[in-house]
């Protein structure tokens, strides 16, 4: 009896590790094919230039961010608004659903499409005096908001916020999603 015991645990064992190397497999052939596919970058278009600055009554207009910082760091309770006109040309890209990557550093941040509030982040933690800290936010773009004016506010949440902006892109969403998890900006294994 104790020798047909020892048989079922053996095979219950290999069971298991074949099932561990099958998920361990199909994850390492998920990261080689998504990589090879997102290193080609045709699920993004950059959206840094073209943008007006509005700080301190000041506006700075056809901006591109990676030349462009404010005058001094945004400090607490300052607020800086950025616009722009959502590309006419989306179609072309073919995305299964458009998305605008957003990079927060220790701001609020609210989105408007033409006037309407589109997403926000950070508010009531910023009004009950909590931590609103930075982050990653994904606007979601509808296919009739080609040619709408974009326009985002900044208000920082702690003294010496930030001076410059992340880039701004239009990605694939479906493409962005791949690209977090493959790039670890998702952790799902520690």
């Amino acid at each position: 009896m104790e020798e047909k015991k020892t048989w079922k645990y053996y095979v219950r064992a290999s069971i298991c590790g074949i099932v561990i190397l099958l998920v361990c497999f199909m994850i390492a052939a998920l990261y080689s094919t998504a990589d090879s596919h997102l290193e080609s970058e045709d699920w993004k278009v950059s959206y840094n230039k073209g943008w007006n600055v509005y700080f301190e009554g000041q506006e700075y207009r056809d901006v591109d961010f990676s030349e462009f910082s404010l005058p001094h760091t945004l400090n607490l309770g300052e607020t800086v608004t950025i616009s722009n006109r959502i590309p006419d040309d989306m179609e072309r890209l073919n995305y299964s659903y458009p998305v605008i990557k957003l990079i927060t550093r220790n701001a609020t941040v609210s989105v408007s499409v033409n006037g309407k509030e589109r997403y926000s982040y950070g508010q009531e933690l910023f009004a009950k005096n909590k931590m609103v800290g930075s982050g990653i936010h994904h606007i979601n773009l509808q296919p009739m908001d080609t040619g709408k004016i974009i326009t985002i506010t900044y208000t920082a949440a702690e003294r010496q916020s930030f001076t410059a902006f992340d880039e701004i892109n239009i990605y694939d969403g479906d493409m962005l999603t791949q690209y977090e998890l493959v790039s670890g900006r998702v952790p799902f294994t520690d």
